[in-house]
């Protein structure tokens, strides 16, 4: 048993060292030999030349939280410091759960006072999202959880360069995924804006 046990753990071990941390490429030109990532994928650009672009990874965007701008929780859900940034933004609970539209909204994020703003990214905002659901920023630029919740919805970086929208997403708000309207709440839209 203990020659099973001490088997399976030098196995184990191995396995996580190859294959976890990438393949040791020999054909490294360094002194040192580097890990290959073997979780990429190549891709051909219009140029012709070789690009690498990573494989999203399937996992669900969480619900409730600053990513999606908590516009997922119905008012008596949300959390204490995220209820009082809403209602600086002027919403109550009609206004966030019927998808109301405060006069706040109207401003571009620049014209917001600073309690606006503080309040405002609180609740997950910020200039990108609020003013133009990061449609004018590129996708080397995007923050992490945009960028990954815009891989979830069907974005590529090749799509999202392009402009062109995942076929998914042409659809209402109200039939839209559930997975699919987070991913486009992380983006900045709301029932409101999308509609």
């Amino acid at each position: 048993h203990v020659f099973a046990f001490l088997f399976n753990m030098v196995l184990s071990k191995l396995i996580k060292k190859c294959c976890m941390d990438g393949f040791v490429n020999p054909f490294s030109k360094d002194e040192e030999l580097k890990p290959m990532n073997v979780f990429k994928k190549p891709n051909k650009n219009n140029n012709n030349t070789e690009e690498v672009e990573e494989t999203p990874i399937k996992k669900k965007i969480p619900k409730g939280n600053k990513s999606t701008k908590y516009e997922d929780l119905e008012w008596g859900s949300l959390p204490r410091k995220a209820k009082s940034a809403a209602e600086i933004l002027g919403f109550d609970q009609a206004a966030w759960d019927e998808d109301g539209w405060p006069a706040c909204e109207d401003k571009w994020w620049e014209d917001l006072t600073q309690e606006e703003k503080a309040a405002a990214s609180n609740l997950g905002w910020d200039i990108n999202s609020w003013n133009n659901k990061y449609e004018e920023v590129d996708w080397k630029d995007l923050p992490v959880d945009v960028k990954r919740a815009a891989q979830l919805i069907g974005f590529t970086k090749a799509a999202w360069s392009d402009e062109e929208w995942p076929e998914a997403l042409d659809e209402w708000w109200d039939s839209l995924s559930e997975e699919n309207r987070r991913g486009v709440m992380v983006l900045g839209y709301t029932k409101w804006s999308w509609d």
